[in-house]
């Protein structure tokens, strides 16, 4: 489900989005692709564009970034959204082959049964049943034995994975029905949401801002500093892998795979987007899914929006951040202590 501007929010419901598999071994195959002739020339010919508008920049560095996945053949997965009304059946990963046989049997029986009705007929009937109900508790009691002995220690050794086995035990323990809320709701449900005032605004905070801003015009010049090469680095280092990626379908794993290789291109462009002071309208799309916190699943107010955004918009959001943090450090100013990381 993604949110862009109002004239194609609709349309954005229904597309299908690629997302990219990063699995072992691709960095390497990354780092040739970003190697070849055809992807270094074009960012060659991106460096020495002197003007390019903000948008056309953003758009031809994402293009070289995923073109370049897509030659080094990354793997891909479809994500096609879910049909308007269906139901969503998951395939219960604890059925084993002993329930299966034992629902074949069941069913024969109850065959059976039906074209010679008799006691003998009934209490095999009744018989099976009760075997499968109880090979039915058993399977699902050591599937889910088994996943707490996995879970054990992983939370500090492998986080993901942690966190995968978590969802599989909360599918599990659910008994909630998928929900069945169509589009249509979710756009009238998300769109009143987030266009919504709530709030006032402080006057009275804005003004000091202003007479703060004003009297020191020397110091703040310093935050508008030509971006540094090294902060573009220490910003992909910190990435983290494994995190979603956007509607470019840009991945970390992307950026830190061939960082020597995109970094002048990414610093030219963070450059040319704080230098212009527009912030590009690719990067203000994300893709919303909701996620349910409590009560009946087909109530909307049940759910919490995530937003998952642009792995570009992010890294050069975090680089702006990192700035604003070590200013605020060096001038020690109590009115700037409310945001900074502690």
């Amino acid at each position: 489900m993604g949110f862009c501007h109002s004239k194609h929010v609709e349309s954005t419901f229904n597309k299908v989005y690629n997302t990219f598999l990063w699995r072992t071994g691709d960095d390497y195959k990354y780092v040739q692709a970003l190697c070849t002739p055809q992807i270094q020339d074009r960012i060659e010919s991106f460096m020495e564009q002197d003007v390019s508008s903000v948008e056309d920049s953003v758009n031809s560095v994402t293009e070289i970034i995923i073109d370049s996945a897509k030659s080094a053949r990354i793997s891909q997965k479809l994500n096609k959204p879910k049909k308007e009304g269906g139901k969503c059946k998951k395939k219960k990963l604890w059925y084993n082959t002993d329930c299966l046989t034992l629902k074949r049997d069941l069913k024969k029986a109850a065959a059976d049964l039906r074209k010679c009705p008799s006691i003998a007929y009934l209490s095999h009937y009744r018989y099976l049943r009760k075997k499968y109900r109880s090979q039915l508790n058993m399977s699902r009691s050591a599937y889910k034995q088994n996943i707490l002995n996995q879970m054990e220690g992983l939370s500090n050794v492998n986080p993901q994975e942690y966190w995968k086995l978590f969802d599989r035990l909360r599918e599990l323990n659910s008994t909630a029905k998928t929900n069945q809320i169509s589009t249509n709701e979710w756009f009238a449900h998300f769109s009143n949401l987030l266009n919504s005032v709530t709030g006032t605004i402080n006057t009275s905070i804005e003004s000091q801002w202003d007479k703060y801003i004003e009297s020191n015009k020397d110091i703040f010049n310093e935050l508008n500093f030509e971006i540094t090469k090294k902060e573009v680095a220490d910003a992909i280092g910190r990435l983290k892998k494994g995190k979603a990626s956007g509607p470019d379908l840009v991945r970390n794993e992307m950026l830190k795979a061939g960082v020597t290789t995109i970094l002048p291109m990414l610093h030219r462009l963070f450059n040319r987007i704080l230098n212009s002071g527009i912030y590009p309208k690719d990067w203000r799309c994300n893709i919303l899914l909701p996620l349910h916190k409590k009560g009946s699943p087909q109530v909307t107010d049940n759910y919490r929006g995530i937003a998952i955004g642009s792995c570009l918009a992010k890294l050069f959001c975090s680089v702006l951040n990192k700035r604003l943090c070590t200013f605020a450090s060096a001038n020690n100013n109590p009115k700037m202590s409310n945001w900074l990381s502690k």
